[in-house]
């Protein structure tokens, strides 16, 4: 993959911008404005288009401006082959099925009754590299107003692609303050890092966890219908199996993800990162702690999952450990230790990323710097200048070659 930039954002209805358009350059660029203008909202945009997820929304539907609306109608083909392109800021195209009519949601006041009226948010962004360019376009649409769901769809250059193909087109690192609490957090914010890493540079991983994810619900539902009635012991095995397969693949990726944070092969690894951060020689090392996922453990676990009415085996209750010369950062670092540690890391994503994908990831700052001290400011500085990086600020205090204020 060539290096690639990202040039522009629109936003139509997308958290606190009912409608608006920010340019990007090569290099640093800096988002100026004071709290509550909506600049981490620029910055979710610009992972959404990455990732295909929020890093900050538990519902999709967080994202869409107040009660902003769209009106469906339905628009014959011409042929089953016809572009889905937007018609216009206020009238685009949502149904991705090539067997049924094309889907327009559409901002007109002229609404009739048959319509059907729908939240919305819209986000379009595009990138380019040394040869050509993309535009990437994400869209969510609330469904029944009575609950959290939503339609999310992904298009690129019109057309419709699987959601998991995002981090196809361009990557992003992510760094913001509630990166700092990694170590003292829960274990799912450690899982979600080697996911999140792990979903960047391996589309079948980020397949083969969606499948997981959906599998252990499934799994946790049967297991409380066994709790509740004795009844669904027979449905049990098929998502037993389901588990045993996807989260088998999971856990080897995380292993090796692991050993490469540990000896990435190029001698710029998390000891040596850590080391240069902190300007002293330290033996850091990262430690898998697997939930090894089985046939016998599933086995053994399962009246204990039945009582539970839980699935208590596999790699959603995973963990790591960072550790500093055999001491657990967690439990005995310092703070300042425990954010040289979280700096090497996200350090050590940008890396594995231009390796595997052949191209520098958009680094993304959210108001980071305050929440540094001089040595980490002084060492994330020394990094933002080798790939193209947005930061947010409340203060323009960064040297940067492009600046946005809101």
């Amino acid at each position: 993959m060539p290096k690639v930039i990202f040039n522009t954002l629109k936003l139509i209805a997308f958290r606190n911008h009912k409608k608006a358009n920010f340019s990007f350059g090569n290099g640093v660029n800096l988002i100026v404005g004071p709290n509550g203008a909506g600049k981490t909202n620029i910055l979710e945009a610009i992972n959404l288009l990455a990732t295909g997820k929020s890093f900050r929304a538990r519902y999709d539907l967080e994202m869409i401006y107040n009660n902003e609306l769209a009106s469906i109608v339905s628009l014959p083909r011409k042929d089953e082959n016809s572009p889905l392109t937007p018609l216009n800021d206020k009238a685009f195209a949502l149904d991705v099925h090539k067997k049924t009519p094309r889907s327009v949601f559409s901002l007109d006041s002229t609404q009739t009754d048959n319509d059907i009226v729908r939240e919305f948010a819209r986000v379009v962004g595009t990138i380019s590299n040394d040869k050509d360019g993309e535009t990437l376009e994400v869209l969510i649409v609330k469904g029944n107003p009575n609950t959290n769901l939503s339609q999310k769809t992904f298009k690129v250059n019109g057309t419709p692609k699987p959601m998991y193909e995002t981090a196809k087109y361009f990557s992003t690192v992510l760094f913001c303050p509630q990166d700092l609490d990694l170590f003292t957090g829960s274990p799912a914010l450690r899982r979600k890092f080697l996911d999140d890493l792990l979903c960047k540079v391996d589309q079948k991983y980020k397949k083969e966890h969606a499948v997981y994810s959906k599998a252990v619900r499934q799994r946790n539902r049967i297991l409380e219908k066994i709790n509740k009635t004795r009844r669904g012991n027979d449905e049990l095995p098929f998502w037993t199996t389901e588990i045993l397969k996807t989260g088998t693949y999971l856990q080897e990726k995380r292993t090796e993800l692991i050993d490469t944070l540990n000896n990435n092969g190029t001698g710029n690894n998390i000891e040596q990162i850590y080391s240069d951060i902190s300007s002293q020689a330290s033996k850091i090392r990262l430690e898998y702690k697997i939930n090894q996922i089985n046939l016998e453990r599933l086995e053994k676990h399962r009246e204990h999952e039945i009582y539970a009415k839980t699935t208590l085996v596999g790699p959603h209750r995973d963990d790591f450990d960072f550790l500093i010369n055999n001491f657990s950062i967690s439990h005995y670092g310092s703070r300042g230790q425990q954010r040289t540690g979280v700096l090497a890391l996200k350090i050590c994503e940008l890396d594995i990323i231009d390796t595997k994908n052949s191209s520098s990831p958009v680094l993304l700052l959210d108001d980071i710097f305050s929440e540094l001290d001089d040595v980490h400011r002084k060492a994330l500085e020394g990094v933002v200048q080798k790939q193209q990086t947005i930061i947010t600020s409340t203060h323009a205090d960064i040297k940067a070659q492009n600046i946005i204020t809101l």
